[in-house]
């Protein structure tokens, strides 16, 4: 049986390793929030206002390019992100999030609206299972935790002049704030909204 005195020096080691953890994850710029801040829904006159965006039909494929090979996407990804971390601003934060998994959203109304127009790329980020079992129309499947290999590619091949609405299952599902975070955070899409209902209020509000 451990002693009294051993017990309340492993609180005391435990205790001091969750403040550090603290403190660590405070001071980290990429650190976990603890709360999400409440979600702000996107005002349509930013949302579908002319913003000179090229023109491309739903029809249009985005995932034309040959899958590279891991050491190439790799080099790929350094000089992205090293030149993604030059060029990342937050000079209008009415439409790019001010911090990490607090993102503008989008409501049914909007994704509508969305669904129809050639300005926006809908990404469905739920497992490709999921996605091909039934998804929002006109949405591309990029799943927030696929291997990086077939990820990064398909992320550098988005077009950077287009609005992107990012959804999952919606609820507590919280796949899409992942992906959501890679494109703005790490490859520096400015416009990037998130549709929090996902395909639950959409498949219930479609069938109403």
């Amino acid at each position: 049986m451990l002693s009294k005195k051993v017990i309340y020096e492993s609180l005391i080691i435990i205790s001091f390793s969750i403040v550090i953890a603290i403190i660590y994850n405070a001071l980290n710029p990429n650190g976990l929030g603890w709360f999400r801040q409440k979600s702000e829904i996107v005002a349509d006159s930013l949302l579908f206002n002319d913003t000179g965006i090229i023109e491309q039909t739903k029809n249009d494929t985005i995932f034309n390019q040959p899958i590279l090979k891991t050491d190439t996407v790799k080099a790929i990804v350094k000089d992205s992100l090293s030149e993604n971390n030059k060029n990342i601003t937050n000079d209008n934060d009415e439409i790019t999030a001010k911090s990490k998994g607090n993102f503008k959203i989008v409501s049914f109304e909007q994704m509508k609206r969305i669904v129809e127009s050639d300005k926006f790329i809908i990404i469905d980020a739920r497992q490709p299972e999921a996605y091909q079992t039934a998804h929002i129309p006109n949405s591309i499947n990029i799943f927030a935790y696929e291997e990086e290999s077939t990820l990064i590619p398909k992320i550098l091949s988005l077009p950077k002049d287009k609005t992107i609405i990012v959804y999952c299952d919606g609820g507590s599902c919280d796949i899409s704030h992942h992906l959501a975070e890679k494109l703005m955070f790490s490859f520096g899409f400015k416009r990037v909204f998130l549709y929090e209902g996902g395909w639950e209020e959409w498949s219930a509000k479609v069938r109403s």
